[in-house]
């Protein structure tokens, strides 16, 4: 029996288990893609103070942040620099997978591809059932799923209140650009649309994305014209 099984290895899944490892306890995470850090549902925008707080390694930081600007629906701008480095662009897909080796030194167990289909009471502690792989048990469970929230609604955990469709992409840019926020119901209605820039070595690229409550696809397809490189 484990003591701890972990659903979801993201960022916080692995973190969890690095922590739980330390304290001595037998910690396994399920994770329903095969490759950590893939797909990747972010935009890569990361506080400089959580490298910090949470011990995270700084090589996936690709550029950093200084400026933002903000456009209203009419097109008036106002612009905001920080005094001091604030956030930075990062690849995500490589901090999952360096947190992830950092789990395995701390002697997590990774079993990826490991789709969790349920989650009930044992008689010492709880049971997992995995899709295709049988069942374990173990004497706690962490949920750590990210915006899919089956296996909380069963447990009566509740619901986020609000629920937001969102899409992005990463293109090649002509050159590189600060942060850009766009608001308003024609654009992103019941959220807010965004540009960032991204610096790779094989050159700059920006990350074109929107979150709102109406259909993403259509409003992100308008928002790439409107926006996009061309």
């Amino acid at each position: 029996m484990l003591d701890v099984a972990v659903i979801g290895g993201g960022p916080s899944g692995l973190h969890t288990a690095i922590l739980l490892a330390k304290a001595g306890l037998a910690v396994t995470v399920f994770e329903e893609h095969d490759d950590i850090g893939q797909p990747v549902h972010c935009t890569g925008v990361l506080a400089d103070d959580a490298f910090d707080e949470f011990n995270l390694p700084r090589a996936p930081i690709l550029n950093t942040l200084s400026t933002a600007r903000f456009i209203s629906p009419a097109g008036f701008q106002i612009s905001y620099t920080t005094p001091s480095i604030e956030a930075h662009v990062i690849d995500r897909g490589q901090l999952d997978r360096m947190i992830a080796a950092e789990a395995k030194t701390a002697g997590v167990d990774l079993k990826g591809g490991r789709r969790v289909r349920n989650v009930e009471p044992a008689d010492r502690g709880m049971r997992i059932d995995i899709d295709g792989d049988g069942t374990v048990e173990a004497r706690a469970v962490v949920l750590a799923c990210g915006a899919s929230y089956g296996l909380q609604r069963r447990f009566g955990l509740g619901m986020p209140p609000v629920s937001l469709n969102s899409a992005q992409l990463e293109l090649p840019a002509l050159r590189g650009g600060d942060v850009e926020v766009y608001f308003g119901s024609d654009t992103a209605p019941g959220g807010f649309a965004w540009t960032v820039p991204v610096t790779r070595p094989r050159g700059p690229y920006v990350r074109i994305g929107l979150m709102c409550d109406g259909d993403a696809s259509t409003f992100f397809k308008q928002f790439v014209n409107r926006v996009g490189p061309s």
